[in-house]
Formats: structure tokens, sequence, C-alpha cells
């Protein structure tokens, strides 16, 4: 099983199975640092053995303590990944959007369309707009396993 990450504090993780099935999770946080130890007990719960995880980089304007805030959560996540035995495939957010078939577009149009996207593949999976981190996750997931990333 393939599961994917988006390792904001506002993201989310996205699991499919080779018969399409899918689960998807908020970023489990506790205060403002990403909980890694629940993050890997559900994955390690419906049986994921690769985790494709989405490269931190810094966002337009963003502040430099907030860029470090990112940073560290990043690396927790994928230091408990590996602690706890998955193969982790790293890839770069402009990566993956690329081959997402997304047109250019700013930030908040990028979001939306990803959103709408997922719903089109995935009408069973229930977003809202809030939840372009889960809809990053479902994407790339569906990406690698499309053989695309």
């Amino acid at each position: 099983m393939i599961a994917a990450s988006d390792p904001g504090l506002k993201g989310g993780v996205a699991v499919i199975d080779d018969c399409g099935y899918r689960h998807v999770l908020r970023m489990p946080v506790q205060g403002d640092h990403i909980d890694t130890h629940e993050l890997a007990m559900w994955l390690k719960g419906l049986g994921v053995d690769k985790v494709v995880l989405e490269d931190a980089s810094p966002m337009p304007n963003q502040a430099s303590t907030s860029m470090l805030t990112t940073g560290i959560n990043w690396g927790r996540v994928y230091e408990r990944l590996l602690m706890h035995g998955f193969s982790v495939v790293r890839v770069k957010p402009n990566a993956w959007v690329k081959v997402s078939g997304q047109p250019k577009l700013k930030r908040p149009e990028a979001k939306k369309w990803r959103i709408q996207r997922c719903r089109e593949l995935f009408p069973d999976v229930s977003l809202k707009s809030s939840d372009d981190g889960i809809a990053d996750a479902l994407l790339m997931a569906w990406l690698y396993q499309e053989g695309k990333l």
C-alpha cells in the first residue's frame, strides 16, 4: 500500500491500496509540532510500506521562523518514517504539481484546482475547502501509483 504526505501543520496524509480504496487523515498535530508517533502508528495500522513525502520548501513571503518550524517538522516526520521501517520517496512540490496537470495558477487558485481535481478522481472522499493538504497527499499518492512520480 502506498501513502503520501503533505507534511505541514495543516497538511494531510492519504493511503491508496491496489483496489483503489482510500484512507485520509489530517496531519496529527500537538501544539506547533506534528505528532509523528500517531502518524507512524496510523500508517502501520493500515499496512503501509512506502510513503511519498513532499519535501519542505519555502513559501513566498514566509517568515524565517515559520520556515524553520516547517523544516524541523519535515525532519521529524522523515526521521520517524525511517525509524519505523517505511520506504520513503521524497518528491519536490514543483515536480508533482507539474505532472498533475495543474495549469499555472497563483496559490489560492492552485489549492482550489487540486481540491476539485481530487473530487473528480475520488468522488467518495469528502473534501472541504480547507482540506488542501489532504488533496495534495491524495494527488501525490495517485500520481505515484500511476507511475508518474
